[in-house]
């Protein structure tokens, strides 16, 4: 199960595609269901509605920290055990995914060092400097102990 933000902000858009883009080419023959959430609430009565069902998953993506909030709660509540019964991985800056035990797996994005980028870039515009319409960082895996 992979669950995403606001299906109408961009990054959500692009974070899906990219998701489902790496699934086709890495586990094309792997059933995953694709949600899209507002909030932490909603990621945990999304993650409760399909944990009611007769499939089960054995990994749940979560693209936010928030996101992760809502599945983790949910995981807690149905006494889930992680990883032993399900696997767990987030988008994060690092702080949430280590309040967890065991902690999260996620794949750092660094808020700050996008900052810092999105500042260069407000001060070339402001000298007349070229405008680049999107602001990207490499991500990395952060291994934990929940997959």
């Amino acid at each position: 199960m992979a669950i995403f933000g606001d299906p109408a902000l961009s990054i959500s858009q692009k974070r899906k595609q990219a998701f489902q883009q790496f699934m086709e080419k890495y586990a094309p023959k792997t059933h995953c269901t694709y949600v899209n959430t507002h909030s932490s609430a909603e990621a945990e009565t999304a993650f409760d509605k399909h944990l009611s069902k007769t499939q089960k998953f054995d990994t749940v993506f979560a693209m936010t920290d928030e996101i992760l909030i809502g599945v983790m709660k949910s995981i807690q509540a149905h006494n889930i055990k992680v990883p032993k019964e399900i696997g767990v991985i987030s988008i994060s800056n690092g702080f949430i995914p280590n309040l967890y035990h065991p902690t999260i797996s996620y794949v750092e994005t660094s808020g700050f060092e996008l900052g810092k980028l999105a500042f260069v870039q407000m001060l070339a515009n402001i000298k007349g400097g070229k405008t680049l319409t999107e602001l990207t960082l490499d991500a990395r895996f952060v291994e934990g102990k929940s997959m």
